[in-house]
């Protein structure tokens, strides 16, 4: 990733201090424009001229301690997505609660590691840069619910709106989960194998904001591509890999050589993400925990609509099977599970998880097959799992 425009400011009263900061990440990343203040009462002057991108900010300053600095940044709305990292020799519990309480987003002991100062400074530039792009994402996206408005197209917008929602809380959540792990390790080698997880939400989020963004200006059939099913459903798994683990989900996987699709590879991830987090859901409190994977070559017959009479075409396709061992869908949901605002999962859609659903993820799905004028189906059974069956024409025409 680019931090050619990163601004890092280190806070420290110590010049030794702060000139080992400012060297290591010199090494590392010369292009970053790196600022320092000697105290807390300076710190919150330069943020409030030119607010940095991260904040590298020790606590025992004789003016104002890190604490309090991080307190005042963090209850200002202009400041607060601002990503602090505390430096600290304190080895206190009570104080890193503290500080986590305050709103620091990182806490690194000192004496610093250099491998691990680095890596968490990549990853919160990562995530502050997606939060950038994302707010950049909202304020077009209100330019073009505006101009829609403009055309009576509310409804669109809102169904719109709705799917970005959905798939940047499928994000935000795997980052955050990602982000805990990082947290909560001081293992170099995990640090940097979460650091790419994260770098690769972001690729995902910035493709979905460009994906979606065209749509709405019907500019998306441009950016097809050949995409290997197997390459997008295991980069998929990586990103669910801590759900998967946090579930006890086995993954049985049976893939078959296929043909690559020519698709939009993006919104491909968003219908395997969207179901197989809902196979984890389904099967939390299950006896069993099993999910499996089929991907295999088809030859489909298709039912084509002509001007005289229809007519069946052949086309050779992937078929992707995902089954789970999960609680299944109720009866009285199955003939309008792809619509809408229609969910299983919390008590108020009949599961017995305290979260809802939003009731999109198969909504989404479905579009995004039949955009790619493939075909979905399901089989389930309450109490026994559920099976989703894909076929995705290998070409689009």
């Amino acid at each position: 990733m680019n931090f050619a425009k990163s601004k890092v400011l280190i806070v420290d009263d110590t010049y030794v201090n702060r000139s080992i900061l400012r060297e290591l990440l010199t090494i590392s990343h010369p292009e970053y424009d790196i600022v320092c203040a000697v105290g807390g009462r300076e710190a919150l002057q330069m943020v409030q001229d030119i607010p940095p991108d991260i904040i590298l900010l020790d606590v025992m300053m004789p003016d104002l301690d890190g604490f309090e600095v991080c307190k005042i940044l963090k209850s200002d709305d202009r400041y607060k997505n601002i990503p602090i990292i505390i430096i600290t020799a304190l080895d206190n519990i009570d104080q890193k609660i503290n500080g986590f309480k305050l709103g620091a987003d990182d806490y690194i002991p000192k004496p610093i590691n250099e491998d691990e100062i680095k890596a968490r400074v990549e990853a919160h530039l990562r995530i502050k840069k997606y939060q950038d792009d994302l707010k950049d994402a909202n304020r077009k996206l209100k330019r073009a619910h505006n101009a829609l408005l403009e055309n009576a197209k509310m409804s669109a917008v809102g169904s719109f709106a709705a799917g970005i929602s959905h798939e940047f809380n499928n994000i935000l959540t795997m980052m955050g989960g990602y982000t805990q792990l990082s947290l909560k390790s001081r293992d170099v080698d995990e640090l940097l194998e979460n650091n790419k997880v994260v770098d690769e939400l972001v690729v995902r989020g910035k493709e979905i904001i460009e994906g979606l963004l065209s749509f709405a200006w019907e500019d998306e059939y441009h950016k097809k591509c050949k995409a290997n099913i197997i390459d997008l459903v295991e980069r998929d798994l990586l990103l669910l890999k801590k759900f998967i683990n946090d579930g006890n989900i086995k993954i049985v996987k049976e893939y078959e050589e296929i043909p690559d699709v020519f698709c939009w590879a993006s919104q491909m991830s968003q219908v395997f993400i969207n179901i197989i987090k809902n196979s984890i859901d389904s099967m939390s409190s299950a006896p069993e925990k099993i999910l499996t994977i089929r991907i295999y070559p088809a030859d489909v017959e298709f039912y084509m609509q002509g001007k005289d009479k229809n007519f069946i075409v052949k086309k050779k396709c992937v078929g992707i099977d995902l089954s789970d061992t999960g609680c299944g869908i109720p009866e009285k949901v199955k003939k309008k599970i792809f619509e809408p605002f229609v969910t299983t999962k919390g008590v108020f859609g009949g599961g017995d998880n305290t979260t809802p659903g939003t009731g999109l993820g198969l909504s989404i799905v479905y579009g995004i097959v039949k955009r790619h004028k493939g075909i979905i189906v399901f089989n389930s059974k309450e109490g026994e799992g559920t099976m989703f069956k894909i076929k995705i024409p290998v070409k689009l025409n």
